[in-house]
Parts: C-alpha cells; structure tokens; sequence
C-alpha cells in the first residue's frame, strides 16, 4: 500500500520538476492551481490521509475559458513562460489524500470506507472508484518517495523512505533549513527524473456549504522484486514521460487500457531507515525523511541496497558480535510501557505513541547486500 509519502517542495520547484513536451514539439511547464485557504497546499516530508498534496492533471477535467485560475498566464517565478494553449496542457493543484466519492453524503470526515489506495486488480469492481473511472478521472501524484514499514522483532515496525534511483541519498540528508517556518520548504531542487509520479485517480465532492473538494486515491500493484521483503503491495509509479502522457490523455485513452501502465512495478528504487516519530500521522518534523544509521534503525544493515555504500561500510566495521548484543540485552534497563509489556529503555522514548514492545538490535550477516537477508530458524 501507500499510506504516507514525502513532498517537501514549494510549488515553483515541483512546476519546473513537471515539464513536459506538447504535441507543438514546445515544452511547457505546468500552472499552479490556487485551492481555497481551507484546502491549501502544506509542504511536508510525512504527508498522510486528509493532507492537501500536489497533484499533476490535465486541464481537459477543466473549464478553462473561464477559470481564472488557469488562464492567468502566471508561472509562479517564470512568466516569461506562456500558459500552453494546446489540447493537453496541464495544471497542478492540491487535492486532498483519500479520495471522497461525489455521491458521498455526510462530512468530510465521515467516510467509512478506506480510499487513500485502490487496487489496480480490483479497481473497476469498487463503487467508490466507479465515478472518478466513468469520467476517466486520473492525475499523477508528485512526491520525493514513499514510506513502507518492515516488522521486526516483537511487532516494531521500522519506516523506511523508497526513492527512484536518480535521486541522491545526500538529497535527503540535508534537513529543511526553515523546519519551524511556514511554509517549510528549505533549499532543494529536483530534476524531472527525480521526481516521482504516482498513478491516482481523483474525484470531486461538494460538502453541505457547497465548497468543491478535489481528492485522490493512489493507485497499487504488487510489489516488484526490489520492494517484495517489505510490503506485499506498492504504489504504481509512471517512470517515463510517455506513461505520464497516457495517462493523463483521458480524451483519447480509456480507463481499462490506462490501468495496463500500472500493471508492472518499477524496480529502480533505491531506500533507507527513517525516524519512527514520522509513524504518528501528525508528526510534520522536517527529518522525517532524513536517514538515519542502521544501528539506529534497530536491525544493523538489514536490507540496505546500492544506494548508500558509504553508510554500509561505515556500519560493517562497528557492527558488534551476536554475544555481545545479547550481553547487552540482558543487561539493558527494562520499564513499562503502553499495555503493560516491558521495552528496552534505549528504544522506548522512538515508537509512536501507545505502540509498546520489546526492542533489540539484530545484527545481519548479509553485509553491503541490496537484497532482504533470508529468514533463519534457531539450531536446538
């Protein structure tokens, strides 16, 4: 699945990050889409369901003769660039995460079937889905990477952010500079083939005052043979710009031949352990993305992959021997915790609220390996 994903840019950056060619053989760059004060756009390396993220679609879903909005020509900080006027230019808006069908009655809050996902499998059979497909409602979600969690021992899930392999690990290591600010964007810039695109679907719902609310759901596939030791589902990333262009062409592509772009998983991700405070959905702290060591992680070098050889090498050298983790195991200061079960001490104050388990560190013997390490059984 895909419950939380980062997208800590400001909108100029994620506009130029979004380029594209139009049939004209010009590129073009996206319009930002002003959303209400209510509904508007919150720069965040943790965003979770309900949050306003950007999104990429087309202006075909639009009146844009009429909309100010995307007729003002404004680029945000390129005006010499011209809104395209052909048949596919494209806008880029917040909608909100968790997709809230137009026949939905009641609050925005209020429904009680799961969305932030829809299965690419099963997605035609759901009738929360049925509407936004009729209407061949798709956008692309834009995101630095995406979160999954690994079990370890005991029930502790360990966060780790999944990225394409253009993006550099050192992109992640420098933390927002204005975390406290608002917005929190810092100082990065990303490159289109940087940032990754999402497959979604979206809808639109006016609440009891009559406002429009825009909302996705991501579309999931099975996992590729990279991601498979972590989660049994992943988000169905468009690698290509012609992926993008398909499937955002509603006009001339139906949902069931734009639903085979999502079939197949990519494999070129690249990922690292992040803090277990980005586990509360409310934890907005500009390191949620930042990677942390894999003794911090609580499972010493176990899985990293290629992209961070340098963090591999470094930890391989410290990495303390089974008797020696056992010893200190045993002699570990234990309190209580949440239900009642004791925790380490050491690892207790980083689980998310009311979560209480017993943590340790397991060292691997799989060394600077991209692949999970195989599960072994204990020799009576």
């Amino acid at each position: 699945m895909c419950g939380r994903f980062a997208c800590a840019l400001d909108p100029a950056t994620i506009c130029r990050a979004c380029q594209y060619t139009a049939p004209d053989g010009q590129l073009y760059q996206p319009i930002w889409r002003e959303n209400n004060s209510a509904h508007s756009y919150r720069a965040s390396a943790n965003v979770a369901p309900i949050n306003y993220s950007p999104v990429l679609v087309s202006a075909q879903h639009f009146d844009v003769g009429t909309d100010p909005a995307t007729t003002s020509g404004r680029i945000l900080d390129h005006p010499e660039v011209k809104v395209s006027t052909v048949e596919n230019q494209r806008i880029v808006m917040p909608m909100r995460f968790g997709l809230i069908p137009s026949w939905h009655k009641g609050g925005e809050n209020e429904l009680r079937i799961a969305t932030i996902n829809c299965r690419v499998e099963g997605i035609m059979q759901k009738n929360a889905f049925a509407g936004a497909l009729k209407r061949r409602r798709r956008c692309v979600v834009l995101a630095e990477g995406f979160y999954e969690w690994e079990k370890l021992q005991s029930n502790v899930k360990q966060p780790y952010l999944l990225y394409l392999t253009d993006m550099p690990q050192k992109y992640f290591e420098q933390k927002a500079k204005r975390e406290d600010s608002e917005p929190p964007y810092g100082n990065r810039e990303v490159l289109p083939e940087q940032l990754m695109k999402l497959a979604a679907i979206f809808d639109v719902w006016h609440n009891a005052e009559n406002n429009t609310i825009y909302s996705f759901s991501i579309v999931t596939c099975e996992p590729s043979k990279a991601t498979v030791w972590i989660h049994d589902r992943m988000p169905a990333v468009l690698r290509t710009e012609e992926e993008v262009n398909r499937w955002l062409d509603s006009a001339h592509l139906s949902s069931e031949e734009a639903l085979k772009l999502c079939i197949h998983a990519v494999d070129d991700l690249h990922w690292h352990p992040v803090t277990r405070a980005m586990g509360n959905a409310t934890y907005k702290g500009a390191d949620a993305s930042v990677p942390i060591s894999p003794t911090e992680a609580g499972n010493a070098g176990k899985p990293l992959d290629p992209g961070q050889p340098k963090i591999v090498a470094f930890f391989s050298k410290t990495r303390k021997t089974k008797q020696e983790v056992v010893k200190q195991e045993d002699s570990a200061p234990l309190r209580v915790i949440g239900g009642g079960e004791a925790s380490l001490d050491k690892e207790a104050s980083t689980l998310p609220p009311g979560q209480s388990s017993i943590t340790a560190f397991f060292p691997s013997d799989h060394g600077n390996s991209s692949q999970p390490p195989a599960k072994r059984t204990r020799k009576e």
